[in-house]
């Protein structure tokens, strides 16, 4: 039905239409942007929200972290202290022994009534809470030197009480001489007996000429789980007199030193340096990355982590005691640091989608106004289309009643008056009219060129052919030998030949050539015209493989402006000796099998190409063949072949098939070794001239 319109009401028509439909698809894309800017910007605030959240909720774990790793640092620091204090009033001990022994009398003039008592009756005596011991070692033997020790010992005695009644930490002191005197000062009523020499104290207080040092945790004579620190004192001649030792229960570090937040529920605890826990909390149940954090601290590899005790999260810390090698360990719950960081995501949420709402509410009044300013756009578009159609209408007909004449030889030129874009476009028809006829005269001439030069090309390939020897003529008809020779060339000729001709009247001598000329196409196939007759009358001339190559040399190397040569391969085989003298001009070694052995490169001199320097000098190599012995020539077209992979059929391919077809007759190696070729390259176009020879000796 549409057809049947006027051209102006189809005009009218289409405007409306397009104007409607540009309507539509303004309004929906108009909606889609609107909203997808809506969209967005929801994404973006709720994104920006979040990551402000996550942003804060990082920051404030991080500060979290950093102020309770502050703690540990803190509470390490006081416990060092206090292993510090042990060790200066051991100190202190060590030097007020020390004293005593540099005195030449002892304060004392007799032996404590208390060591007395000891020595004679075995006794343990107490004051207060303190209980004191003194005895010798098993073997030792009372003499002078043991009494003045023991009134030396006896001088620091009352030290030694106010250390242990005034410090909550001491459990036990020992004194242990190199001479057998071992004092004892314990809280306990009981003190077994031990030999000190056999205990850590003693023996690295010993090793330690003098210093203080900590022994990790172990087992007291009392049973009780105790860490210990020690020294060795000095008598007057500067020698090693004993060692002191001071034990502290861990009960006493779990009371005095450690604590315990009932409120929060922090608790810290110690690590030995063999990675014993010291804590008043038990820990029953652990992840595996308590442990591997205990083995770390042990090490002094200290990383805060978030470890599971007892089905519950806890944020653990490490601190250095830097006096004992000790680690201190805080563990701080989970909770206590996400549960700010929970509530300020809540209100944060809070604030997202109440801007949310706030969005939402200015999309739909957006979308309002436009409603209105589309359907005001569309009645406005409707009266534009109607006034414009009727000037559209008149160019528009007189237009298509002219160009159906364009490209027509001769045809008439459309004119339309006006500086429109109709008149434009008549221009352009005009000018694509001209352009389409001579397009069409060019293509005739171009078409008839291009026949008229394949016409040329094929009579060239039948002169090229024709400059080749046949293999089907009988001159060459003999039992000595049997071959095969082929020529393929990349483009309609190419530059590649070969040759086989008698070189005697009698027939018993017989040349064989095989050559690749530089370039390939017509230039190629001319200088091979001319090198391939130069080469054969110099031969017949010669009878001289180095002679004839000579002259060649000399005539094609004068004036050769084009730069172009040869390389070439010359052989003349006695077919009664089976003598074989051969020439190399640049070219490639060829592949000889010695009575059926596999076939391989021939090792031969090579001497420069024909036509690049005339005075080149050339050598012929003499072979001894004999029955079966085959040789095989070819052009690097055959090795150079390529295939999709840009990967070259190559000297190794090469002797591949001719080995896998060693018995065959020259014509079936060739045939079978070109197939090679052809299934190599994958339809890959011929990119140079393949030339193959093959000769068998009989």
């Amino acid at each position: 039905m549409f057809k049947n319109f006027k051209i102006r009401t189809k005009v009218v028509l289409i405007v409306l239409i397009a104007a409607a439909v540009s309507l539509v698809i303004n309004a929906v894309r108009t909606y889609i942007q609107m909203d997808s800017i809506f969209t967005q910007s929801l994404h973006t605030g709720v994104n920006l929200g979040l990551k402000t959240s996550n942003e804060i909720n990082t920051a404030m774990i991080e500060q979290a972290k950093k102020n309770l790793q502050s703690i540990a640092n803190l509470e390490a620091g006081e416990v060092n202290e206090k292993f510090m204090q042990t060790k200066r009033r051991l100190a202190v001990v060590s030097d007020f022994l020390e004293q005593a022994y540099r005195q030449n009398t002892p304060l004392k003039n007799s032996i404590p009534q208390r060591a007395k008592n000891k020595l004679s009756e075995n006794e343990f005596l107490l004051n207060d809470t303190v209980f004191t011991k003194y005895e010798l070692a098993p073997g030792v033997v009372m003499n002078e030197n043991i009494r003045r020790n023991l009134l030396k010992i006896s001088d620091i005695d009352l030290l030694l009480h106010s250390l242990m009644r005034n410090n909550k930490l001491f459990d036990n002191i020992y004194i242990a001489t190199e001479n057998g005197i071992l004092y004892s000062i314990s809280k306990y009523k009981t003190i077994p007996e031990f030999d000190p020499y056999q205990k850590e104290w003693y023996k690295k207080g010993i090793k330690a000429n003098g210093e203080l040092i900590w022994i990790d945790t172990h087992i007291d004579i009392q049973g009780v789980i105790v860490v210990a620190c020690a020294k060795a004192f000095y008598n007057q001649n500067g020698q090693i007199a004993g060692v002191i030792g001071i034990n502290i229960k861990h009960s006493d570090l779990i009371e005095h030193i450690l604590n315990k937040d009932s409120v929060s529920g922090n608790f810290n605890f110690l690590l030995d340096k063999k990675g014993t826990y010291v804590g008043g909390n038990s820990i029953l149940n652990a992840n595996e990355v308590w442990y591997e954090a205990l083995r770390d601290a042990s090490m002094g590899k200290y990383q805060s982590k978030i470890v599971a005790v007892d089905s519950k999260d806890y944020y653990l810390f490490f601190s250095e005691i830097e006096d004992n090698g000790w680690s201190l360990g805080l563990m701080a719950p989970a909770k206590n640091v996400s549960l700010p960081i929970e509530e300020t995501k809540i209100k944060i949420a809070a604030q997202i989608e109440e801007a949310k709402q706030s969005d939402r509410t200015i999309f739909f009044e957006t979308l309002q106004n436009f409603s209105i300013i589309f359907i005001f756009t569309a009645i406005l578009s409707i009266a534009i289309a109607i006034i414009l159609s009727s000037s559209i209408t008149q160019p528009l007909k007189k237009l298509m009643r002219q160009v159906n004449n364009i490209g027509k030889i001769n045809s008439p030129k459309i004119e339309l008056n006006g500086k429109d874009e109709f008149t434009e476009l008549s221009v352009a028809f005009n000018k694509m009219s001209d352009k389409l006829v001579n397009y069409i005269k060019e293509l005739e001439y171009v078409n008839v060129q291009t026949e008229h030069m394949n016409n040329e090309l094929e009579i060239a390939y039948r002169i090229q052919n024709g400059l080749l020897p046949s293999l089907n003529t009988n001159f060459y008809n003999t039992k000595a030998i049997d071959f095969y020779a082929k020529m393929v060339p990349a483009k309609e000729i190419g530059g590649d030949f070969y040759d086989f001709f008698y070189i005697d009247s009698n027939k018993n001598k017989m040349c064989f050539l095989i050559a690749d000329v530089s370039g390939k196409g017509i230039p190629a196939a001319i200088y091979m015209a001319q090198a391939k007759v130069l080469v054969k009358t110099s031969i017949l001339q010669t009878k001289n493989l180095p002679g004839a190559m000579k002259n060649v040399n000399s005539i094609l190397s004068e004036n050769n402006e084009a730069c172009m040569f040869v390389t070439l391969l010359a052989l003349i085989i006695d077919l009664k000796t089976k003598k074989c003298t051969i020439v190399n001009c640049g070219h490639n070694n060829p592949l000889i099998s010695v009575n059926g052995k596999p076939y391989e490169i021939l090792k031969m001199k090579k001497t420069m190409a024909i036509g690049i320097n005339d005075k080149n000098e050339y050598e012929e190599q003499t072979l001894q063949l004999g029955t079966n012995d085959k040789l095989y020539l070819y052009t690097d077209g055959a090795i150079e072949a390529m295939n999709n992979k840009a990967e070259f059929f190559g000297n190794n391919r090469l002797i591949e098939y001719a080995n896998n077809n060693i018995n065959a007759k020259p014509k079936d190696l060739d045939n079978a070794i070109r197939a090679g070729i052809a299934n190599f390259t994958s339809g890959m176009p011929q990119s140079d001239d393949t030339t193959t020879l093959a000769i068998h000796v009989l």
